[in-house]
């Protein structure tokens, strides 16, 4: 099936939607379910390459290990461990979407990747862009990455969509995440209002009072994403982060609806 007309649209399956985050290894199969039932019913009007994080599998893990000098510090064992538990998760996403009949296929991102103290350097990505053509949904996922400098570094979704962006040129790329989108307070707490548009006017304001995650996502939580993602919004990408807890947001989204915050040049 050819479908080099089609839009292409990545999306993210966030770790903390879809597994519980306080309890290591555990997938929120009802989230999962539901969200994999919502992209059966549109995958076939587009080309989608689908990404997830973590959540409480690789997160768990790499909380045990110190990760600021690579290999050196992680060592061996954690670099493994960590890569298996993230490959873990990725198996029973890829399960769900085979159950509602998407043809999806699983990329490990440690085996086509490579970074350099901390950045994506080169992902082989041919692959996955024949994939797309050919009507195949692949499925990627935040893993822990050969470095050449540091011997392994963690590469969250957010940095391979970065890359992958560029190689690919997607018309859009939604975010599903726990909360809304993106709040000027932590809305975990109650406090602070949704931001419902990020440009050049607010972006700066809007990182200093967005605080780097100190918890066991060692991938940098919202403020990562937001950095990441404005990146990529100076290519014309739409960008959109939403609450993937609620039915049919991500539905919706796809549709063109603006459900939480957007991020544009």
């Amino acid at each position: 099936m050819n479908t080099y007309n089609k839009d292409l649209i990545f999306i993210k399956l966030g770790g903390a939607a879809i597994t519980h985050k306080s309890k290591p290894g555990k997938v929120n199969f009802s989230v999962l379910k539901r969200v994999s039932k919502e992209i059966s019913g549109f995958y076939d009007d587009y080309k989608l390459l689908i990404g997830h994080g973590g959540g409480s599998f690789p997160h768990a893990v790499a909380s045990k290990y110190d990760l600021s000098n690579g290999i050196e510090t992680c060592g061996v064992r954690g670099f493994t461990e960590i890569q298996a538990s993230a490959h873990a998760l990725n198996n029973i996403v890829l399960e769900e979407f085979l159950k509602k009949k998407i043809p999806a296929i699983s990329i490990q991102p440690s085996a086509c990747t490579i970074m350099d103290n901390g950045k994506v350097k080169k992902m082989y990505y041919e692959p996955i862009e024949t994939l797309l053509n050919n009507g195949i949904v692949p499925i990627i996922y935040g893993d822990i990455i050969p470095d050449r400098s540091k011997g392994c570094s963690i590469a969250s979704t957010e940095m391979l969509f970065s890359y992958l962006a560029r190689k690919l040129k997607p018309s859009k790329i939604i975010i599903g995440t726990d909360v809304d989108g993106v709040f000027t307070e932590d809305p975990k707490k109650g406090n602070g209002e949704l931001i419902e548009l990020i440009d050049k006017n607010n972006i700066q304001n809007i990182l200093k009072n967005i605080k780097p995650t100190i918890s066991n996502d060692v991938t940098g939580g919202m403020y990562h994403k937001v950095k990441e993602l404005y990146k990529l919004s100076k290519l014309d990408i739409e960008i959109d982060i939403i609450n993937l807890l609620k039915k049919d947001y991500l539905k919706e989204t796809v549709k063109e609806k603006r459900l939480g915050t957007r991020i544009l040049r």
